[in-house]
């Protein structure tokens, strides 16, 4: 009964023109839908590497609870290491937060709360020595590569 509606009434349903301001209305929601994606997207891959940031901290942390022996090194250097590294975070904390210009204000709020949670997450209590100091190294580099990597992720935005 149904394809004999839809065979009688053919030339109605196929060759009918949608209405005035159909395809504005689609395009429109098109658009709205792409940016939705996109936004989504850049969230889910900043939660990643702030996941991925704080399990390496994590990791460095339960590797410390092991071993807490310290070499002979030096102190100076050892605050030195910390020091620069410190520095080296908080000058991408600010670089990223330059870019986070070309994002939308929820986006943007969302995503400073996240960088600001990485940045002054506690490190492990680490003791002084040289395999300390690796460890020091590694944390503070992996912080600094998620900060880097949403860089990249936020200049490959490009807002509608």
């Amino acid at each position: 009964m149904l394809e004999q509606k839809i065979g009688q009434h053919a030339g109605e349903i196929f060759d009918a023109e949608p209405e005035d301001g159909h395809r504005k209305r689609f395009a429109a929601k098109l658009v709205a839908q792409q940016q939705q994606q996109r936004r989504q997207s850049i969230r889910r891959t900043i939660r990643v590497c702030y996941a991925a940031a704080a399990a390496a901290v994590a990791a460095l942390f339960m590797i410390t609870l092991y071993d807490r022996t310290a070499s002979g090194h030096d102190d100076e250097s050892f605050e030195t290491v910390y020091n620069y590294y410190a520095m080296r975070l908080d000058d991408e904390v600010e670089a990223t937060r330059q870019h986070l210009r070309k994002l939308n204000e929820p986006e943007r709020q969302e995503i400073w709360a996240d960088i600001q949670r990485l940045r002054t997450e506690n490190l492990p209590p680490f003791g002084r020595g040289e395999q300390n100091e690796a460890l020091l190294v590694s944390v503070y580099s992996s912080k600094i590569q998620a900060l880097q990597h949403i860089k990249q992720i936020i200049e490959r935005y490009q807002p509608f």
